[in-house]
């Protein structure tokens, strides 16, 4: 070697299980941050879902019982529930005054049911496009007359009349049959304002309008 060679030596540090710890924190520590983040969005992507129901996907309604009814509001109101067999009956849905037309009348009615949580607002709009109205709470109790077997866990909503309870909130009249029992009730939305999956809801129209499908 001249006087002028410079010698370059190559120190290779050699790897540690310290240094091969560290990198696999770094690795955990990175992956926890993903899970960290997917967890977040799935939590806004469900808390928003829940908070506003609308904006998820609600699969069509399926029609079940129908019937042909002879409605008449002139029978007395404590008759008409009691042609229904009802072995419970909220002292408010009783004592209420429902104002109803005043001749007796046919209409077609029959239950759609929800298979997701619904709000009032799109169960109406569905029922629009049954071309038929929500049945009124004498469409209800001629129904509950002439269906007094029928079975219905979440109930059977009328979303044609309403009244204010003693708690300050809207109340629909709802026939509730479950573990034996069969209720005529007032009831509420849930706090979210829907109505639960499974619910029932009574839809009515006039014999003449050809829209409605039995």
């Amino acid at each position: 070697m001249s006087e002028n060679s410079v010698a370059v030596s190559v120190v290779r540090k050699p790897v540690t299980p310290k240094n091969l710890s560290v990198g696999v924190i770094a690795v955990i520590i990175i992956a926890m941050c993903f899970t960290l983040i997917a967890v977040g969005v799935g939590a806004l992507v469900y808390y928003g879902a829940k908070n506003h129901p609308h904006h998820t996907l609600y699969a069509s309604y399926a029609a079940s019982v129908s019937a042909t009814l002879s409605v008449d509001p002139q029978m007395p109101y404590a008759d008409q529930i009691a042609a229904g067999n009802y072995t419970e009956t909220d002292s408010e849905v009783l004592d209420h005054n429902f104002v109803s037309r005043s001749y007796q009348h046919e209409v077609k009615a029959k239950m759609l049911q929800a298979s997701c949580r619904v709000t009032t607002e799109d169960a109406l709009t569905q029922m629009n496009k049954e071309h038929s109205r929500p049945a009124d709470v004498f469409d209800l109790l001629a129904f509950g007359a002439k269906q007094v077997d029928i079975d219905a866990d979440y109930g059977i909503v009328e979303l044609g009349s309403s009244y204010h309870s003693t708690d300050g909130n809207q109340h629909y009249i709802v026939i509730d049959v479950n573990k034996g029992k069969r209720r005529l009730v007032g009831r509420e939305t849930w706090s979210d304002k829907t109505w639960p999956a499974g619910t029932y809801f009574l839809v009515v129209q006039e014999p003449d309008n050809t829209g409605f499908k039995m």
